[in-house]
């Protein structure tokens, strides 16, 4: 990601929203690439991880703009890739906003160990799970008890694809700092106005 930002047409004397604009997208285009290179890999995907570095690394108004522009683009690729589903964007986008706001949360903090970028991670990734599994049992499901049933049923089902979903994201969660650093060196150098 850093490669892309470097060699992109930065200009001190440009406009500075045109390199604001410039910045979203590219970003937008790195996570929406890196998830699509793994898309073939079930429940390995980088979107969750670039929104909540989004969130940590830019201002608020950029961050808004970024997460919106990954997950549009996401969800533009994911469903000529996997289908269609408008019922399912919602809850995806209202898990993922989960990771943008944990993101601003955390900038307040100088510093977070492994550790806690793994748990938060895992935690944020368990949550995203629970959430986008309630379109199936609504769909499904034809009344409360039926709901439940099916949302039940689909998490049981479902035991091994969250577990390679919150392990890998707990990895590369883990890996935060080793992402974040060059990135935020970077875009300091290129489009201070972005960040906090």
């Amino acid at each position: 990601m850093v490669d892309l930002i470097e060699v992109s047409s930065f200009d001190k004397n440009s406009n500075p929203k045109v390199s604001e604009l410039s910045t979203v997208v590219l970003i937008s285009a790195a996570a929406v690439t890196s998830s699509f290179l793994l898309i073939f890999i079930p429940n390995v995907e980088t979107i969750s991880l670039s929104i909540f570095l989004v969130g940590y690394l830019f201002k608020f108004k950029s961050a808004i703009q970024s997460y919106l522009a990954i997950v549009i683009t996401w969800e533009f690729i994911a469903s000529i890739s996997y289908g269609f589903s408008f019922l399912v964007i919602p809850f995806k986008a209202t898990g993922w906003f989960f990771f943008l706001l944990s993101g601003i949360a955390c900038k307040k903090r100088k510093e977070l160990s492994r550790i806690e970028l793994i748990a938060i991670g895992m935690s944020l990734t368990l949550l995203w799970d629970l959430i986008t599994t309630i379109p199936s049992a609504m769909i499904i499901g034809n009344d409360a008890k039926s709901f439940w049933s099916v949302y039940f049923s689909s998490l049981i089902f479902g035991v091994p694809f969250y577990a390679i979903h919150v392990f890998s994201n707990a990895y590369m969660f883990g890996m935060f700092p080793t992402i974040a650093t060059p990135i935020k060196t970077t875009l300091r150098n290129k489009v201070p106005s972005m960040l906090i």
